[in-house]
C-alpha cells in the first residue's frame, strides 16, 4: 500500500519550487495596503496535484516533519484558509486570489501539499512536499502595513497650518480696522 502511494505522487518540477504573494497580474509583491486583495502564484511544485493553501501569522522556525517540534496546524495563527488550489501539468501555479481585503500584518503562506490523488499522509503538518513563502521581507513572506499613521500626520499638520494661517489673516484683518492699536 505504501508502495503504491510513493508511486503515485509525481516528481516536482523544479528542485527549489516557490510559492509567493503576487498582485493580480502575477507580480511579486510583499508589501500590501489594509483591504487589498492578495494573490499567490506557484512555480516548480508538483504538477496536476492539488495544495491547500493557508495565509498564517509570520511564523518561526518553521520546522520539516519529522523532525522533532515539527510546525502543525494547531501552532499556527491562521488568516484564511484552507483554499484547495492546484497546479497544472507542469507545477504551475496562479495567479489565484487568496484574500480578498487583507489585514495589517506580517504573514507567510503555506501550501499544504494534498497529493495527485487527494490522499496527504501528512494534512496539517508541514513537510518536505509542502512550500512557504517565508523569509522575504525580514521573516516574513509579506507585509500588510497600514499607511493611516502617515497620513494621519499629514492631515493634522495640514490642519493646524490652515488654522495658524486662519487666526494670522484674522489679526491682520483687526490690525488693519484698528482694533488691536
Amino acid at each position: 500500500m505504501l508502495l503504491g502511494l510513493l508511486l503515485s505522487v509525481p516528481a516536482k518540477a523544479s528542485a527549489s519550487p516557490d510559492i509567493e504573494s503576487c498582485d493580480s497580474e502575477g507580480n511579486t509583491q510583499d508589501i500590501f495596503d489594509p483591504g487589498e486583495p492578495v494573490y499567490i502564484k506557484g512555480s516548480g511544485l508538483y504538477p496536476g496535484c492539488g495544495y491547500y493553501v493557508y495565509i498564517v501569522e509570520d511564523h518561526e522556525p518553521w520546522i520539516v516533519y519529522p523532525f522533532g517540534g515539527y510546525t502543525t496546524i494547531s501552532v499556527l495563527s491562521v488568516a484564511v484558509g484552507p483554499l484547495r488550489v492546484s497546479t497544472d501539468a507542469s507545477g504551475y501555479l496562479g495567479p489565484v486570489l487568496i484574500w480578498t481585503a487583507a489585514d495589517p500584518g506580517s504573514y507567510d503562506i503555506w501550501a499544504d501539499f494534498e497529493g495527485a490523488d487527494g490522499i496527504s499522509t501528512h494534512r496539517y503538518v508541514y513537510c518536505r512536499d509542502d512550500d512557504i513563502d517565508n523569509m522575504d521581507v525580514d521573516t516574513a513572506g509579506f507585509f500588510v502595513i497600514p499607511g493611516v499613521f502617515f497620513g494621519s500626520i499629514g492631515a493634522v499638520t495640514a490642519l493646524f497650518s490652515g488654522l495658524t494661517i486662519k487666526a494670522l489673516r484674522a489679526g491682520r484683518r483687526g490690525v488693519n480696522r484698528g482694533e488691536n492699536s
